[in-house]
């Protein structure tokens, strides 16, 4: 009887042992999809929590599809690395015919050839330096201002502005001061010295006419931020005969 009492208390400290034992391993142990830092296998908890082992998840990021979009020359962005933004010179005036000439272009089929390059190369900025030229603009002096000149300047900053797919853009607008056309205003007499009133008049009427404000604009796509005086002043510096003096 002895043997048999002594048989079943051996028996039951064994098994509570074990349960001990084994409970104590599965603690140790980690839950299906934690994984372990390291091997390589990016787990639920590491997936769901990317400060818990980064490097895990590494590759399983770098395997995910991209994003793209099906819009034709539409940009990709990436948190990770911005695509790069940048500025073209004279992308929609007409100085440069022969380009367009030899494309065989209209002036609109132009204008869309440049809207799809600038919303695929991310250019977000154009310089022109002749569509505010003050003798094209207002040939005669208190005769009026003639927007749609030679240059094309009302048609060119519209179509600078002009909404496209994937298009951002802004444009630094020059104000010229020259009131002999095909001379560059740096080797001209000096203007507007004697003629300040009349260049005031027209820089306030062409950024009123640009600037987006809502009064007396070109067009409410418009909105002209940027601008410069002049293109390349010093030139002919110090002769006292040129505006820049």
């Amino acid at each position: 009887m002895k043997k048999i009492i002594l048989a079943i208390v051996l028996i039951m400290i064994v098994g509570v042992g074990g349960f001990f034992v084994f409970r104590k391993l599965a603690l140790l142990s980690p839950p299906v999809g934690i994984g372990k830092c390291g091997d390589d296998i990016c787990s639920e908890s590491e997936r769901a929590n990317s400060n818990v082992c980064p490097s895990d998840c590494l590759s399983d990021q770098s395997s995910q599809p991209s994003q793209t979009s099906s819009a034709p020359h539409a940009i990709v962005s990436s948190s990770r690395s911005p695509t790069p933004a940048y500025g073209l010179f004279q992308l929609y005036g007409d100085e440069y015919r022969q380009f367009r000439t030899g494309m065989k272009f209209s002036l609109s089929d132009y204008w869309n050839f440049v809207n799809q390059h600038v919303a695929r190369l991310n250019i977000r900025f154009t310089r022109t330096n002749v569509l505010l030229v003050w003798a094209i603009v207002e040939p005669t002096l208190g005769k009026g201002y003639d927007w749609n000149n030679e240059a094309k300047t009302d048609a060119v900053i519209r179509a600078t502005y002009a909404p496209a797919p994937g298009k951002q853009m802004d444009m630094l607008l020059v104000l010229d001061p020259a009131r002999t056309k095909g001379v560059p205003v740096e080797i001209q007499k000096s203007y507007p010295y004697g003629r300040e009133t009349e260049w005031q008049t027209f820089v306030r009427a062409a950024v009123e006419r640009y600037d987006g404000d809502g009064i007396s604009d070109v067009d409410s796509s418009v909105r002209v931020k940027y601008w410069q005086v002049m293109n390349e002043p010093f030139v002919n510096l110090d002769t006292g005969n040129f505006t820049v003096d």
